[in-house]
This record gives C-alpha cells, sequence and structure tokens, in this order.
C-alpha cells in the first residue's frame, strides 16, 4: 500500500469514527433524557422561580453512592461526545466543549424535572454529571492515540479483530450486552424481556422444571448469540470460544456485584443455577459445531439464535425468589434513572443485534 493510500485509508477511518461518535453521542443524549424523565406522568407547571434550585443549600440526603451513581451515568456521554468533537476542535477544546455539553445537558433535564412531581431537581447533579462527562473525555483522551494506553489498545485491537466498521459495532453490541447484563430483573444472560412494557396475554405459570428447562434455553442461546458475533471477526486463529468464556464470566461478575448493589439478592453467587450449568454446556457445545460454518452461515445462525432467546426470554416464568430492589430514597432520582438506562439497554439489544447481523450478513455476501 503506498504512503497516499495508507494516509486515504486512515483518515477515511478516523471519519467513519467520528460519525459513529457523534451518533452514539445523540443517542446517548435521548436515552438519558427518556431514563431522567420517568414516568412521563402527572406533568405540572412549576413555581416562579424555575431554576431557584441551582442556589439551593446542599441536600442533608446526600450519599457517596449519590455522587458515584450521578458520575457515572455521565462518563460514557464524555468519552462519544470528546471522540466526536476532537478531529474537528483539537484536544483541549474537545475536552472543554464536550464538559459543557454534559453540563448542558444536565441542566436542560433538571429543569425540566421542575415539571414532575416524581423527580427532584438538584444543583449538585448538575455539577456531578459535569463532573462524569469531564471524566469520560479525559477517559477517551488517555485511551486514544498517540498516549501510550491508547497506542497499546490500537495494537491489541489489530492483533485480535479485524479492521472495518463492521467488527467495530460487534465489539460495541458485545460491550452493551455485557453493560445490560447489570439489569438483574431477568434471566441470566438473557435481554429483550418486554413484559415490563407490554404483559403477555397469558402468565406461564411458574414451576421448577419449566423455570429450569426455560433458562437453561435462554442461557444457551446467548451464549451461543454471543459467540457467533465474536467469531465473526475475530483475526484468524483466535478462539471465539475463550472469548465467549471470558464474556460470560464478565456477564455473570456484573450481574453479581449489581445484584449486591441492588439488593436484588444477599447471595452474589445466587445466579449459578442447574440451568445455568447446562445451558452452558449446551450452548458451549452447539457452539462448536456452528464456528465450523461459514461466516455467512454463521451471521444467519446468529439471527435466528436472537429471535429465539429473546422468544424463550419472554415466555420463562417470573422467578418467585427474586426480590424487588427496594425504592430509592426521597430524592434520589438517580437510581431510577440509572435502572431505566440499564432496563432500556437490556429490552432493545436484540433488535440492534438483529439490525446489525442482518447489515453484516448482506456485506459478508458481497465479499464471498
Amino acid at each position: 500500500m503506498t504512503p497516499v493510500a495508507a494516509s486515504q485509508r486512515a483518515s477515511a477511518r478516523t471519519t467513519r469514527k467520528t460519525r459513529l461518535a457523534l451518533a452514539l453521542t445523540v443517542a446517548y443524549t435521548g436515552l438519558l433524557a427518556y431514563a431522567s424523565l420517568q414516568p412521563f406522568a402527572g406533568w405540572r407547571l412549576p413555581p416562579p422561580e424555575i431554576l431557584a434550585f441551582l442556589t439551593a443549600p446542599r441536600p442533608r440526603y446526600l450519599t457517596a453512592t449519590d455522587a458515584v451513581l450521578n458520575i457515572a451515568l455521565y462518563v460514557p456521554l464524555g468519552v462519544c461526545a470528546f471522540v466526536a468533537l476532537k478531529r474537528r476542535f483539537g484536544t483541549a477544546s474537545a475536552l472543554t466543549f464536550a464538559t459543557a455539553y454534559g453540563a448542558f445537558v444536565s441542566l436542560a433535564l433538571e429543569s425540566v424535572q421542575m415539571y414532575l412531581p416524581a423527580r427532584i431537581a438538584s444543583n449538585l447533579d448538575i455539577a456531578f454529571n459535569a463532573a462524569g462527562t469531564l471524566a469520560g473525555a479525559l477517559a477517551a483522551w488517555a485511551l486514544s492515540p498517540p498516549r501510550p494506553l491508547g497506542q497499546a489498545l490500537v495494537a491489541l485491537r489489530r492483533r485480535h479483530i479485524a479492521a472495518g466498521a463492521l467488527p467495530d459495532v460487534a465489539l460495541m453490541l458485545l460491550a452493551w450486552w455485557l453493560i445490560a447484563q447489570l439489569h438483574p430483573d431477568t434471566v441470566v444472560f438473557g435481554t429483550g424481556d418486554l413484559r415490563g412494557r407490554w404483559p403477555l396475554p397469558f402468565a406461564p405459570a411458574h414451576t421448577a422444571e419449566l423455570f429450569a428447562t426455560m433458562e437453561t434455553a435462554v442461557v444457551a442461546l446467548n451464549l451461543i448469540v454471543v459467540g457467533l458475533l465474536a467469531s465473526l471477526w475475530l483475526a484468524p486463529g483466535l478462539s471465539p470460544l475463550r472469548a465467549t468464556a471470558a464474556l460470560a464470566l464478565l456477564a455473570l461478575l456484573g450481574r453479581g456485584l449489581a445484584s449486591l448493589a441492588l439488593r436484588v439478592s444477599d447471595d452474589p453467587l445466587a445466579t449459578l443455577t442447574p440451568g445455568l450449568v447446562f445451558g452452558t454446556l449446551i450452548g458451549i457445545a452447539t457452539l462448536v459445531a456452528l464456528t465450523a460454518l461459514g461466516r455467512q452461515a454463521r451471521a444467519v445462525a446468529a439471527t435466528a439464535a436472537v429471535l429465539l432467546a429473546a422468544l424463550a426470554v419472554n415466555l420463562t416464568p417470573p422467578n418467585p425468589y427474586l426480590a424487588l430492589p427496594p425504592p430509592p430514597a426521597p430524592g434520589a432520582s438517580h437510581i431510577s434513572i440509572l435502572e431505566e438506562v440499564l432496563r432500556f439497554l437490556d429490552e432493545t439489544w436484540p433488535a440492534a443485534a438483529l439490525v446489525y447481523l442482518t447489515r453484516a450478513a448482506a456485506q459478508l455476501r458481497r465479499d464471498a
């Protein structure tokens, strides 16, 4: 490849990354708005001093958890906004503009919350959200070339993942799946449970046998999806089974920590059920057979597995032994915002995976 061609390819890759980051910034802003303004009911006229909360004294109920969650919610926004702005404005301006954007989004949402009796606007939330945006932007700066960590990550990606936009989106989908696992109200590894929004016309009665069977199916199908998705873009010679095992372990770890944090269970090992064990064995065995197929066939198989996994999770009877999280303390809207974000990611992942796999199958067909 000539230097000119290499430069053009690098420029196209940077442009693609910038556009993707801009789209993610807009999408995550919408997600924050959706979660922050729940339940979209009881709208009222606020008092005349709508921005009086900006000068209100420090609330007595503030805890370290409040601060951490408020910061964490805006870290992804800072990452995406910095990447979207860096190429056009440079590092320093991108850091400034990204932080200002996060503060503006937080100010706008806190102001709108004045119209909702279920929400309490807070000036500290704006400060923490702006800090989270800045932290995300700084993390994106530190983890991008030419910083040492950024160079190491780029080299790691080149060794393990194929080049191109589709592999980049696949990595984001896998990260999305991992984050969705932090929502502990659904079956292990399951995503796409829509019954909280649209209940089924019938509710399967819970029996130990039926729940174990459906849990096994959900676990197996989701491991197949994740493994096939990883296998499409791994570098030659790398095992999708190892990638699947690593993702599964990370998901279980995150789910256990989330269950403890939300007090869904006092036992972080509660997810180690027979359904998980048998589902893992069946999923891995099936994945071994499917990875022998061509890439286009694997994309089609993954599409079918996504559909079956979403169907299975919606037909799994509710677990009566699953405790509901306690209601948040007055004013602790960040907890409900976090839960709504996780619920949304959980519910929409199968649809995003289907769109992606359809696009990937078409691209692989053209490349064949």
